[in-house]
């Protein structure tokens, strides 16, 4: 919404509409809009040209009347509107002053339109408005600018003006031409004679004050150079009310009250201005102090972070004390919470005989009286303007020791636990103690107890870090030579898993073409029976033989010895390759094997009897998992810039998410449904993973309880294949 109209213009709508005997009229008009009435009689406040007119229609229905706009015109220019400013503009001295000025006063209030005066003379004008490219001329607001103009002789007790639109925009004129007339024989030129000179006479009497009374502020000075003019504006309208009999008693009575509360005014403010300019000097001093309390305590924040030394902190201290803040002495006592003592007492501004005393007391909190005891304590400071009337009781050695008159202790607290007072005392400036230097001194004794608690904290943690170091190094120790067995023991592993599965390989080859024979029909026809546990144990014996070779690819893979040989390999023949040799294993589950050739050849770079590896690892666990007649199918497609995908999709009971990160680990195995048993070895998705990673590709699963899963794996693509 553009800042086109002023607030001053909407107030006008509402404050008219707030006079009206329609009961809730205001209030439906708000409720029209949808705006509170705060910002619509905000004068800082602007709205769109749109709005304005749409808030002169809503006028006119919430009244029922279609000249409502015209009324709201007139309704602007009364002293109910315009507030304090009428008797300004009264100060113009007759109806063409006012059209005149009024110009440029227009233009302050609205962005939409120009303002010309032609023909200007005693009892009448014309007008001349013309709307700005881009807002469309309305005759509501034509009829506002009709009724604010025969409303202006009104502020002279004049009559209405007459006005005629000879032409107008909505009509389809270029212009709106208004002529204006009014009756202007009860009007004089005293009154503006008498603003001249009442001018002239407040100048002077503003320049009198500046010299005379240069403490006086610009304002009340104004104020009262507005006086004479006032004045000379009043005398010279009496003069004229003289001469014109048109003009009734009610308009020297309006102006003597007029006169009346200006005066008033005059000297509220002038009494509001002298209040507040000694509530200012106040604050000035008050903020001076502020400033002077924060910077010292800015400079004691920085050079107590500069240090972790105790004695220096308290050096610091001492001399920020006596420096800094301005008083003769000051003293710190150190406080022991094993033996509840003060002592390692320091004092600065003092003989060095004093200076011994101090360091040489030692006072027992618990046992002894005094301020100082009394502080620790309690937690509170303690202030004692002068010894001959202290409420507290006095540590007697102290008093001999500084030989003081009064003096202010604070507690050196951090988080809760006190480490120390301290206390200042004034000898030769004879400055009286006050609740502000304990209220300063106070939160200096914060930042002095917090930077003495980490000086302390510092020092333990220095000697836990030697203790901590030594501990590193002989932990580090411990850990590499754990390494280094750990290290010893995978190779040992990896060897012995390696050498068994070897020795195991030939007795299990030699078992296998055994049965296989036997099967055959080598030793002659066998029994049904014979030939069940034979199959039975043929099956043993194959998963043994796969479980064989799994370690030992697993060891060869771990021990970083798997040899590859990178090739061009085509996924087509690849996957149909790996569906024959498990159609068998399918026809046994009564499961489908299906598979789409892709629309392109896919060739990737790879070791085949690898990839086939894998193809069967994964066809070989869909096939397990799949219900009876359901079916397995494998699908190929490019898979972004220079990778190719595959992936083998099965019907099956699915893999619980919490299971999906961790398939592809060693020896995991997913936990079989209800009624169920784990089968395999849990090695044979970690070998395929380590297999594709070892050809630049990855693998992952997607699967869904009861939908089935889907194990995707990528291998690098072949340029231009």
């Amino acid at each position: 919404m553009e800042p086109e109209i002023n607030c001053r213009l909407t107030r006008s709508i509402l404050t008219y509409l707030e006079r009206q005997k329609e009961g809730r009229a205001a209030q439906r008009f708000l409720e029209a809009l949808g705006v509170p009435a705060a910002h619509l009689t905000d004068e800082n406040n602007w709205v769109s040209y749109d709005f304005y007119r749409k808030a002169l229609q809503t006028a006119s229905q919430v009244l029922n009347d279609p000249d409502v706009p015209y009324k709201i015109g007139q309704h602007a220019i009364s002293k109910e509107s315009i507030g304090a400013a009428y008797v300004l503009i009264r100060s113009l001295g007759t109806p063409l002053g006012v059209y005149r000025r009024g110009r440029d006063v227009f233009a302050r209030f609205s962005k939409v339109s120009d303002l010309t005066i032609r023909n200007p003379q005693p009892g009448s004008l014309t007008l001349i408005n013309e709307m700005r490219p881009g807002y469309p001329p309305d005759p509501a607001v034509c009829r506002v600018r009709a009724g604010m103009y025969a409303a202006v002789p009104a502020i002279f007790r004049l009559p209405a003006a007459a006005v005629r639109e000879e032409t107008c925009q909505c009509q389809g004129a270029t212009v709106c031409v208004y002529r204006v007339e009014w009756d202007e024989s009860a009007t004089g030129k005293f009154a503006v004679w008498g603003s001249v000179l009442g001018a002239a006479c407040g100048l002077f009497l503003f320049l009198a004050l500046h010299v005379r009374a240069p403490e006086l502020s610009l304002v009340l000075k104004g104020s009262l150079a507005l006086f004479p003019l006032l004045l000379g504006f009043t005398l010279g309208r009496l003069q004229d009310l003289n001469r014109n009999l048109s003009v009734n008693y009610d308009v020297v009575l309006d102006l003597q009250r007029e006169i009346e509360d200006a005066m008033k005014l005059l000297e509220q403010k002038y009494g509001e201005l002298r209040a507040a300019h000694q509530e200012l000097e106040a604050s000035y001093r008050t903020l001076d102090r502020r400033a002077s309390e924060l910077s010292t305590l800015f400079k004691a924040s920085l050079a107590l972070a500069a240090t972790l030394d105790l004695d220096r902190l308290v050096d610091t201290v001492l001399l920020l004390a006596l420096e800094e803040l301005g008083y003769d002495r000051a003293m710190v006592l150190l406080f022991d919470p094993d033996r509840r003592v003060l002592s390692r007492g320091r004092v600065l501004g003092a003989s060095p005989e004093v200076a011994r005393r101090v360091e040489a007391l030692e006072i027992a909190v618990d046992r002894e009286a005094g301020a100082h005891a009394m502080v620790v304590a309690t937690g509170e400071p303690v202030l004692v303007e002068d010894l001959r009337e202290a409420g507290v009781p006095l540590n007697q050695a102290i008093v001999d020791a500084l030989d003081t008159r009064g003096f202010l202790v604070v507690p050196l607290k951090a988080q809760d636990r006190i480490v120390g007072t301290l206390a200042v005392d004034n000898l030769r400036s004879e400055r009286r103690l006050t609740k502000d230097d304990q209220r300063l001194l106070m939160t200096l004794g914060a930042q002095v107890a917090l930077a003495i608690a980490n000086a302390a904290s510092y020092r333990i943690i220095e000697e836990l870090n030697l203790t901590l170091e030594a501990k590193v190094r002989q932990r580090t120790q411990e850990l590499e030579a754990s390494f280094a067995k750990l290290q010893e023991l995978d190779r040992l592993k990896s060897e012995f898993l390696s050498s068994v599965s070897h020795e195991l390989r030939t007795p299990l080859n030699a078992i296998k073409g055994s049965i296989d024979n036997l099967l055959d029909g080598a030793a002659g026809p066998l029994a049904g029976e014979q030939r069940t546990a034979l199959s039975r144990a043929k099956g043993s014996t194959d998963r043994l033989v796969r479980l064989v070779n799994d370690l030992l690819d697993l060891a060869r893979i771990e021990a970083g010895k798997v040899e590859l040989t990178r090739r061009p390999v085509r996924l087509r023949e690849a996957v149909a390759e790996a569906l024959d040799a498990a159609r068998p294993l399918a026809q046994e589950r009564r499961l489908r094997l299906e598979f789409t050739p892709p629309a392109e050849e896919v060739v990737v770079s790879a070791d085949r009897d690898r990839v086939h590896q894998v193809l069967m690892n994964l066809l070989s666990n869909a096939i397990k998992f799949s219900p009876p007649e359901g079916r397995v199918w494998v699908e190929v497609a490019r898979e972004g810039p220079g990778m190719a995908r595959t992936d083998v999709c099965d019907e099956g009971e699915g893999i619980p998410e919490a299971e999906q990160e961790r398939i592809f680990e060693k020896f995991h195995q997913v936990s079989p449904g209800p009624g169920g048993k784990r089968t395999g070895s849990g090695l044979g998705l970690a070998i395929t993973k380590s297999l594709i990673e070892l050809q630049g590709g990855r693998i992952w699963v997607r699967s869904s309880l009861g939908r089935g899963s889907t194990f995707s794996f990528t291998l690098p693509a072949m340029a231009g294949a």
